[in-house]
């Protein structure tokens, strides 16, 4: 398995256990953050940012962990608060990762593909504002 999808593998983990914030799973994050950045840093860099390597390097030498506790100040706070904003923002991120949609519902005919694509966009135009009530034009006809 190549870099990327073990970096989204561990990102919809870490997403797992944000979702459920159980003061018990703690250092599963933190095993999953270091886990991250040694992805990040081992198999994605291709120029080599000097700190970020002497950093992880530093921590293996020591043999503590990256972002485990200082003395009171702990390096990750977890459980984070939770907000309406934020469950939603996650449920959102943990859906964008995790559900695969599949090419077989987009038709083939390539006159639907354009109508689709000029209603999808025409849902985020910049639309003018509609004047007042009172200022429009009035109309009659007779029948």
């Amino acid at each position: 398995m190549g870099p990327l999808p073990t970096l989204c593998n561990k990102f919809v983990e870490l997403l797992e256990i944000l979702k459920d914030s159980n003061p018990s799973k703690r250092d599963d994050v933190v095993l999953l953050v270091q886990d991250m950045l040694e992805v990040v840093t081992r198999d994605m860099m291709v120029n080599e940012i000097r700190e970020v390597v002497e950093l992880v390097n530093s921590s293996k030498d020591t043999g503590r962990q990256l972002f485990a506790n200082t003395d009171s100040k702990p390096s990750i706070v977890f459980p984070p608060a939770v907000t309406a904003q934020w469950e939603e923002q996650i449920r959102r991120l943990y859906l964008l990762l995790t559900v695969k949609e599949s090419a077989i519902d987009v038709p083939t005919n390539l006159e639907a593909q354009r109508r689709i694509s000029f209603f999808a966009n025409s849902l985020f135009m910049d639309m003018p504002r509609a004047p007042r009530v009172r200022k429009m034009l009035s109309f009659r006809f007779g029948s």
